[in-house]
């Protein structure tokens, strides 16, 4: 019963999204300390599984990358295998500063490669899309040894391709809260992050979209320094 129930919600909201060739996904939001900071986050949620790493080059300037992979496949009473893979990576470069008060700002900004697949026999869809999208993500919190919250605002410029031909552009507005709590070196980590595409095409994306996430994030250069 409780399969059959989950197979009913996958489906309709395969269904409901089949002209939506975007989802959005965890924000990174690594809040480097310092020069040499070495920061793994991977987590999972709502839109899939995220990984990221950031480096801190200077006591002011990082550094992350970002990968996203959303996949929902489902066969509904019997039905043909319908399905949906959309993968994402990411740049991007910034600014960061931490206050003697503990609080914490940094400004990064990037470029994201999207690309969305899928059949949905029901509708009779393919879909084949890729996407450039450039962005720019102020976040604001506070931060300690043992616990960080922290409020970000990714706003970016998204544009997608259908065979090299422009299909959609939109502006995406993703605002997000991330709480982080545990050890100097490991701590587990829990986001809320909302999407809002601003212009008319919207419906190419999967706006109005709440992404909610667990995760961990690693002080790689920290477990090192401590080890050896």
């Amino acid at each position: 019963m409780k399969h059959n129930l989950l197979l009913i919600i996958v489906s309709c909201f395969l269904l409901c999204s089949c002209s939506r060739v975007y989802y959005p996904y965890a924000l990174s939001v690594p809040a480097l300390d310092e020069q040499g900071d070495v920061k793994l986050n991977l987590n999972v949620g709502a839109s899939g599984m995220n990984g990221n790493l950031a480096v801190g080059i200077t006591d002011n300037l990082g550094v992350f990358v970002n990968g996203n992979l959303f996949n929902l496949e489902v066969s509904y009473n019997n039905g043909p295998l319908q399905y949906l893979i959309n993968e994402s990576s990411e740049l991007a470069i910034g600014y960061y500063v931490n206050t003697a008060n503990n609080m914490f700002f940094d400004v990064f900004s990037g470029i994201n490669y999207i690309n969305t697949s899928g059949y949905l026999d029901e509708q009779n869809q393919n879909i084949q899309m890729h996407g450039l999208r450039l962005f720019t993500q102020p976040t604001v919190g506070y931060k300690n040894t043992e616990s960080q919250l922290l409020f970000s605002l990714k706003c970016g410029y998204v544009e997608f391709f259908e065979q090299k031909k422009p299909y959609s552009t939109n502006i995406t507005i993703e605002p997000a809260v991330t709480f982080k709590y545990g050890g100097e070196n490991i701590k587990g980590t829990v986001q809320f992050m909302h999407n809002e595409a601003l212009l008319l095409d919207g419906n190419y994306l999967n706006a109005n979209f709440m992404s909610f996430s667990l995760g961990v994030q690693v002080n790689l250069d920290g477990i090192i320094m401590n080890n050896f």
